[in-house]
This record gives C-alpha cells, sequence and structure tokens, in this order.
C-alpha cells in the first residue's frame, strides 16, 4: 500500500534507519515513475520531493535538501497548488534554521521563504498553513533573542496548530516554548520566578515528549530529555527523574549511533558486493 510505504519511510528517517528509508525511497520513486496508485502523478512525484528532502536532511545534506524543496516548490507554482507550495516554502526555512545549529549565522537566511509562506498563506487564507508559519517563525526571533516577540507567536499559532497541524509541528511548538522560558532565566526581565520558569519549561518539555514520541523524533527527542535533564538537575527533590531523563538520552544516542554505524556497514558491504562482481566479470572475460 502507497500510504503505509510513505509512513513507514518517514518513521524510518526519523528514527535514523537510513538504509531501510532509502529502500521505501526507491518504492516511492517507482510509484512516481508509473504511478497506479490513484494518485495524480503530479502529488506522487511531490511526494518523492517531500520524502528526499526529509532524507537529505536527517543525513545533514543541506544543499540536496534545499535541492529537492526549491525543485517541490516550482512544481507546486506551476500546477497552481498553493497549498503544497507554502508547504514547501516552510521547509525551504526549516533546512535553514537547521542548517543554522552549526553556522549561526546563517539562520537569517531562514526568514526569506517563511516570509514568502506567510504572505501565501493570509493571500489564499490558509490558516493552518499560518500557524505553521508563526511558530517556525518563532524559532527564528529565539535565535534573535528576541524571547517575548517569539512567545507571542507561539501563543497565537498554537490553539489551531493542536487542532490542524501535524504532530511533529505541535511538538516542535512545545520545544521552542520550552526554550523561551528557559531563555528568560539569564535576564529575568519579567516577574516570575526562576523555579516558575523552570517549571513552565518542564511542563512544555513533558507535552513535546509525549509528541515527539509518536512519531519516533530521535534526534527531537534527545533535545528535550537533555533540557529536562538539565533543570531536573536544580531542584534536590527531582534527581530520580533527571537520571531518567539523562539514561533516556544515553539511550538514544547510542540507538543512533549504532544505527548510523550499521548503516555505513552495509553500504561499504554493497560497495564490496559491486567490487567483487566486477571483479569476476573481469576476470571471465579475460
Amino acid at each position: 500500500d502507497f500510504i503505509f510505504i510513505a509512513f513507514v519511510h518517514e518513521w524510518s528517517v526519523r528514527t535514523y534507519d537510513i538504509s531501510m528509508a532509502r529502500v521505501f525511497q526507491n518504492l516511492i520513486a517507482n510509484h512516481a515513475a508509473f504511478p497506479f496508485n490513484g494518485l495524480p502523478p503530479v502529488e506522487t512525484t511531490l511526494l518523492l520531493l517531500t520524502k528526499s528532502t526529509h532524507l537529505f536532511l536527517q543525513q545533514q545534506d543541506y544543499e540536496g535538501a534545499k535541492a529537492a524543496a526549491r525543485q517541490a516548490c516550482w512544481l507546486s507554482s506551476r500546477h497552481a497548488l498553493f497549498f503544497h507550495l507554502g508547504l514547501f516554502l516552510l521547509q525551504l526555512s526549516l533546512i535553514d534554521l537547521e542548517a543554522s545549529t552549526s553556522s549561526p549565522s546563517n539562520f537569517e537566511s531562514s526568514l526569506s521563504p517563511l516570509l514568502e509562506c506567510l504572505h501565501l498563506s493570509e493571500q489564499y487564507v490558509m490558516d493552518p498553513l499560518r500557524a505553521l508559519a508563526l511558530s517556525s517563525l518563532a524559532r527564528v526571533f529565539l535565535r534573535m533573542g528576541r524571547i517575548f516577540k517569539a512567545r507571542a507567536l507561539l501563543n497565537a499559532a498554537i490553539p489551531l496548530l493542536m487542532q490542524h497541524g501535524h504532530v511533529w509541528f505541535q511538538a516542535e511548538a512545545c520545544l521552542t516554548l520550552a526554550k523561551c522560558f528557559l531563555a528568560e532565566l539569564p535576564s529575568r526581565k519579567t516577574k516570575a520566578s526562576a523555579t516558575q520558569l523552570r517549571r513552565n519549561a518542564l511542563v512544555q518539555l513533558e507535552k513535546a515528549a509525549t509528541l515527539f514520541g509518536k512519531v519516533d523524533d530521535v534526534d527531537r527527542l534527545k533535545q528535550v530529555y537533555y533540557l529536562q535533564s538539565r533543570i531536573y538537575h536544580n531542584f534536590p527533590s527531582e534527581q530520580k527523574k533527571r537520571d531518567e531523563a539523562a539514561e533516556n538520552f544515553f539511550r538514544l544516542n547510542k540507538m543512533k549511533q549504532h544505527k548510523l554505524t550499521g548503516s555505513k556497514q552495509w553500504e561499504s558491504m554493497q560497495g564490496i558486493m559491486t567490487t567483487d562482481v566486477t571483479e569476476m566479470r573481469r576476470w571471465n572475460a579475460s
């Protein structure tokens, strides 16, 4: 079933089962080349580009991810699929945000496609898309140090996001809101005490853990558990929860490294097998 293939591909990417993700990506590519699943050919191609973007992004191939997303933007625009266009503009922005974790100065490049997505959502009254864009814009403002603006955007976006948004975006909004509370700790420009800010962050992190758990996003769950452990460390009565969060973090990190190592070993084995076949053919020819 085509929908099942798409679902398993997403799960494989988020859990770093890269070899399995590539297998299912090839199946989706076959569907796109020879459509027989009931989906229009354009939408099948857009789904393939979506999956390609996710796989490139998980492998930190940001240029490959942006190339696939730009191609999807072009195809969506050509066929006047404006909601799809907005989603891929949003994806372009998210790629730049993820890339900026290694190059902090690059996060500003995420603004252009994000603002274009916002304009599109307002022009065609696509409120769910607007909520997604606002929650992503909050991440940008948080990176800029504009904590209260980020919180205001999240408070505006979250109600609609929780009704119509993808689970991942719901979880990301909760995680970003938790980071906003934590970012307030050094400045303390509000009346909230440090304890209250940490408690507020823990509430949002608990929501994020539940939601990210539904899509098995290993990287985001690692972030959540790391922050939980750091916060619980400040509460003497919560040391058991601190240790549990730390154990969850190390468990996921070990699982990620194991899967990445296994994927590289499989690629190496495929290379050896291909080389052996080539050598055999040369030997037979001689």
